[in-house]
């Protein structure tokens, strides 16, 4: 699936891309433009987003989406997506500008799999400017048992194995400053600590992502145990 997403990317030819995919919908007929207007008179704003409702597999109405973490003007920056550490706004809400993905980076930030579409976009995308969120409903997310995501139990074993091989891709990543570090090395903390208590809940010690969580836990353990021998000093 990214294959091909990758490939209707790299076709694009417009300004702006916007998303959306095959079990959403647009629900206002002046969305596009309404983003627009915005991304034309703000150029420092990579690309602009909104809330919307989550709909189930029917289009009956279920939530409002969440609202995702910005400053007081409505503006996610990179240590907001870092901090929250997913995309929590919709798909289907994001209009972007092209330029920022035309470079083969992009692509291999993209093409590597380690992070679902949403997160590269969040982070790609702040990373060379604000998001700018619309406090205006104009889209539709369906959840659905068919949801690649949507489907999927977070907490299963599986799920965090995913998240957490994420994160430790990003901190391989360039580009993040020594306080972007520390909070997805706290994530990968977090999730290896939740992951490790599963897989022995489990039992499945014979597996390689036991000795990852393990190793990483206990590194942890050793710099705590350090910091702390230092502040006894």
């Amino acid at each position: 699936m990214v294959g091909n997403f990758s490939q209707t990317l790299r076709a694009c030819r417009g300004k702006y891309i916007a998303i959306c995919e095959g079990d959403d919908y647009w629900t206002n007929q002046n969305k596009l433009s309404l983003q627009i207007q915005v991304l034309e008179s703000k150029p420092q704003y990579s690309g602009c987003i909104h809330y919307g409702d989550i709909v189930d597999s029917e289009g009956n109405f279920k939530k409002k989406s969440k609202k995702p973490q910005v400053n007081f003007r409505n503006e996610r920056h990179l240590i907001h997506a870092l901090e929250e550490g997913k995309s929590s706004w919709v798909t289907c809400s994001l209009i972007f500008r092209r330029e920022l993905i035309i470079t083969n980076s992009f692509y291999i930030f993209l093409e590597e799999k380690k992070l679902n579409c949403d997160q590269v976009f969040d982070v790609w995308l702040t990373k060379h400017g604000p998001l700018i969120y619309l406090e205006e409903n104009l889209s539709s997310h369906r959840h659905h048992q068919g949801g690649i995501w949507s489907s999927k139990d977070n907490n299963s074993i599986d799920s965090l194995e995913y998240l957490l091989k994420g994160k430790i891709f990003l901190l391989s990543q360039k580009g993040f400053n020594l306080e972007e570090k520390k909070i997805i090395n706290l994530h990968v903390i977090k999730l290896s600590d939740k992951l490790l208590k599963k897989i022995i809940e489990n039992k499945i010690f014979t597996s390689k992502i036991f000795f990852i969580c393990f190793k990483i836990q206990f590194m942890n353990k050793i710099k705590e145990f350090l910091h702390l021998l230092k502040k006894a000093k």
